[in-house]
């Protein structure tokens, strides 16, 4: 699962919820890296769930729509902001 890494920095203990089910697993970070915070981490126990595509980052054009999800400051529920990109 991707996140980002300021998410799990200095984190001794992980657990994800999957909000369609409820149901939170321990985790463990698997990768991160600082400069791009980005952080992945893996599941445990977890099985059935489904993976998204992740599109290919060289045929992205400026101008191009896009959207971010994410848990805004924490507040338990996904929230999306539309953009573009930039360059």
């Amino acid at each position: 699962m991707l996140t980002n890494n300021h998410v799990i920095e200095n984190s001794t203990k992980i657990s994800a919820t999957v909000l369609a089910t409820g149901r939170t697993y321990p985790a463990k970070v698997v990768g991160y890296d600082v400069t791009g915070d980005i952080a992945e981490i893996q599941l445990q126990g977890a099985s059935g769930l489904h993976t998204v595509p992740i599109g290919d980052s060289s045929q992205v054009k400026a101008g191009a729509s896009v959207v971010a999800l994410g848990n805004a400051e924490g507040q338990s529920q996904i929230v999306s902001a539309a953009g573009s990109i930039t360059r």
